[in-house]
């Protein structure tokens, strides 16, 4: 199945952006729409809303090459005190001003799951061992992840689900949700391959956010129930943030 623009046929009321209502200072900006038809019309159109170069899921993780059903986005954590956040602000105030991405430059890093350094390291070990990415899915763009194990357990994967959900012209913020295990297991049975014994991760959520503002930043977000046996306070923070010091330094050369 292939999906056709009738651009043309746009009404007005399709155009409008649809704010989300919420009490969070992420949520002022603009928001991008929510439907993905919505989406890819609008960038069809207007061409201000940024999308990945591929528009469904890669065929090679699945076996057909039509629209997923409806996404199963693991919103809320099964077993909220089995979750570990992590949250570090880089501080970018002393970086010179040429060397700061932009914003199109920042967008088109994270979303590309492709290019993910898997050299970031903790205790000389790595702590990414695969990424790569699958493809665009009812405006979500999907990417694997496979991790190091904590100490003493297994190997972490997980399928994220992101998008922009917050842009203007100094500031963007990009979101992440895992998709639950039944229905990763069941869309991308391949992508369980390469390590049988890893564990689905019951709950991933994250957030990248780059503010190019009077005080510089970029904050990096990441709440995970890990699943397994292996106790919160076993899993070192440092381990954590490996990954987006990494992707800093070797996208900018900033280094925190």
């Amino acid at each position: 199945m292939a999906f056709v623009s009738n651009a043309k046929n746009i009404t007005p009321a399709l155009l409008e952006e649809k704010p989300i209502v919420k009490n969070d200072a992420f949520y002022q900006d603009k928001v991008v729409a929510l439907d993905y038809y919505q989406l890819k019309e609008k960038a069809l159109e207007q061409n201000n809303f940024r999308l990945p170069s591929v528009l469904y899921a890669s065929a090679d993780y699945r076996d057909d090459t039509g629209l997923l059903e409806p996404l199963d986005i693991i919103r809320k954590p099964p077993e909220p005190d089995r979750v570990k956040h992590v949250k570090i602000d880089f501080d970018l105030s002393e970086i010179n001003n040429n060397k700061l991405p932009t914003i199109d430059q920042f967008i088109d890093v994270i979303f590309d799951g492709d290019s993910y350094p898997l050299d970031a390291k903790y205790m000389d070990a790595d702590v990414l061992l695969d990424s790569y990415n699958l493809g665009l899915e009812q405006g979500y763009e999907l990417i694997y992840e496979r991790t190091a194990p904590p100490p003493g357990g297994k190997s972490r994967h997980f399928i994220m689900a992101m998008r922009v959900v917050q842009e203007s012209d100094k500031r963007v913020r990009i979101d992440w949700h895992s998709l639950s295990e039944d229905y990763a297991l069941d869309h991308f049975p391949a992508v369980f391959a390469a390590d049988p014994e890893a564990i689905y991760t019951p709950y991933n959520h994250g957030s990248w956010t780059l503010d190019l503002g009077d005080k510089p930043k970029i904050t990096y977000q990441f709440d995970v129930d890990p699943g397994g046996r292996v106790p919160l306070w076993m899993i070192p923070e440092d381990m954590l943030l490996a990954f987006p010091k990494k992707v800093l330094s070797a996208n900018w050369g900033i280094e925190v």
